[in-house]
């Protein structure tokens, strides 16, 4: 598995592109370099791309830990957008979506496209997701 990230700190975004299998311990290893990287804000929006992820081992109870005990190091304020075309994922990511305490303030969305979530962001469509680890 591989998750890299990149903050573009003069625009506020934090780019996270995922790859291989995801599981809830590269969810956890992500935020702690995301915490401790000087450039973080938890108020930072976030687009989170899913598109290279071919599967996920994570139990419920885990992913449930994770988002709602945390793990996750943005704040209920941070607009967020997760990218997710392949059907299971982009049904674990409106469950992850339900599970957080900032739900009804609608600022984690997910799409099925970059198109849709750089709209919903703000974000020029030639913005990438270059990163680094």
């Amino acid at each position: 598995m591989s998750v890299e990230y990149h903050i573009d700190r003069e625009r506020g975004v934090v780019f996270t592109r995922c790859g291989g299998t995801l599981t809830v311990a590269d969810m956890r290893d992500i935020a702690s370099q995301l915490r401790a990287d000087p450039d973080f804000k938890p108020d930072h929006r976030q687009l989170i791309d899913l598109s290279q992820v071919d599967g996920m081992t994570a139990s419920f109870d885990a992913i449930y830990r994770f988002a709602v005990y945390n793990g996750d190091p943005f704040s209920g304020s941070s607009r967020r957008a997760v990218v997710a075309p392949q059907p299971v994922l982009y049904g674990i990511a409106r469950m992850y979506q339900g599970m957080r305490e900032d739900k009804d303030r609608g600022t984690f969305r997910v799409y099925r496209t970059l198109a849709e979530a750089h709209d919903w962001l703000s974000l020029e469509p030639a913005e990438t997701t270059s990163s680094r680890q």
